[in-house]
């Protein structure tokens, strides 16, 4: 009798647990379906729209087209105060001049295409390769919707911002499987477009030199070297000149506060007091110095080499954002990864509360600075209270108090290192 009341407990314990496995699949299952059907509704709104509906006034893809009709017919590209400012590189130019031959909607259509399979692509190719670690089903669906709020500006309005940042996932995520000239090609389109993407490529040099080193350095004279293949050797030489003076003249903080870069010197000159150029220059040249050695301790303390490069990629973009050399209200777009990550792994740690805080801190003033946009006065606690550059500066600090948390926990005796 004993052994049957026995058996039956079990058989109820047993049920029970399937039970429980049952509605926790259903619900991962859902939850899956839930975060496919929020991203293809976003990918509807953000690109799919263009094609039956007008231009919007807001999206940059007139710029873009322009350029390429430019470098095709050999006019300038860089004219300043122009209705449509172009400020990447010639090459991108010329990556253009096909666009510019389709109809205007089909074209920007493509385009955005681009920035969204890009973005989610490199998301999702660094989930695959366990970027910063090896996620549930649960976690990864959690990854893909904390990133929308700071990803959908840029999509909506055809950005460049997400398909860099999708260039520099998939370069982590490469390096991560050993991928040495995928990673170099990745971070190598991705300065293209954007300069300032060379600082994740310096700190991946850093890390590993034999490997990435003369890659990189292949891929980059490459791309220096391709756009006097597609034009005259003067207009392209030309072109390069006027780029670079171009580059390195301009400073919006000169002029009203609506056209500051979003960058830690408009958040002190908002705060404590005006900033001079030189001044920044210094302090953002001591704040690589600094992400470059923690990359490096992170090597020699044989961090797992996919957190590693989550730290890395997240640190380098906090430098990109909030003390990048142009930073603008989409650029932060950048952060998304480093914000997910930061609140999925600390919401498994327990002992990490401080750190589920400050990230939840900075992941509120992403989100009010989105929801700002439209709401009115919005645009005073976007401009005079600056929490774009607040949120990017404490983002830095509390990525960089995160790693050097890993390093005290690598010293432990249980800890297993993934270093390869």
């Amino acid at each position: 009798m004993t052994e049957k009341t026995g058996d039956t407990t079990l058989d109820y314990q047993s049920a029970a647990v399937a039970a429980i496995d049952r509605r926790r699949s259903e619900l991962i299952r859902r939850l899956l379906l839930g975060t496919i059907l929020i991203w293809s509704l976003i990918y509807l709104g953000c690109c799919a729209r263009t094609l039956f509906l007008k231009v919007d006034k807001s999206s940059v893809y007139p710029d873009f087209s322009t350029a390429g009709r430019n470098w095709a017919q050999g006019y300038p590209l860089y004219v300043r105060g122009g209705t449509h400012e172009f400020r990447y590189s010639p090459l991108i130019a010329a990556f253009f001049v096909p666009f510019e031959l389709l109809p205007i909607r089909l074209g920007e259509f493509l385009w955005r295409s681009l920035n969204f399979i890009a973005f989610a692509g490199g998301l999702y190719y660094c989930c695959v390769a366990s970027v910063p670690r090896r996620f549930s089903t649960l976690e990864c669906c959690a990854v893909f919707l904390l990133t929308i709020p700071l990803a959908v500006g840029s999509l909506n309005n055809a950005q460049s911002n997400p398909l860099v940042l999708g260039l520099m996932l998939i370069s982590v995520a490469a390096a991560t499987q050993r991928k040495w000239t995928l990673s170099s090609v990745a971070v190598t389109l991705a300065t293209c477009f954007k300069l300032y993407p060379i600082a994740l490529g310096l700190l991946l040099v850093l890390m590993f030199p034999k490997k990435i080193g003369w890659r990189l350095i292949v891929c980059l004279a490459a791309a220096a070297v391709l756009p006097f293949v597609m034009q005259h050797a003067a207009y392209v030489m030309d072109q390069y000149t006027v780029w670079v003076h171009y580059l390195s003249t301009e400073d919006r903080q000169r002029g009203p506060i609506t056209d500051w870069y979003r960058d830690f010197r408009a958040l002190w000159r908002v705060y404590v007091s005006a900033m001079s150029q030189r001044t920044y220059l210094i302090i953002e040249l001591c704040a690589a110095i600094l992400i470059a050695l923690l990359c490096v301790v992170g090597r020699l303390r044989r961090l797992p080499i996919p957190l590693l490069l989550a730290f890395t990629l997240s640190l380098a973009c906090c430098w990109m954002t909030a003390l990048g050399p142009a930073t603008e209200s989409a650029t932060y777009i950048l952060l998304a990864p480093a914000v997910a990550w930061g609140l999925v792994i600390a919401d498994t740690d327990k002992q990490a509360r401080l750190l589920r805080v400050a990230y939840g801190i900075v992941f509120a003033l992403f989100v009010a600075s989105q929801l700002a946009i439209n709401i009115r006065g919005g645009k005073y606690f976007r401009d005079h209270l600056q929490p774009l550059p607040l949120a990017g500066t404490l983002l830095l600090i509390t990525v960089a108090i995160d790693l050097t948390l890993y390093f005290r926990k690598s010293r432990s005796p249980g800890y297993t290192s993934g270093a390869s």
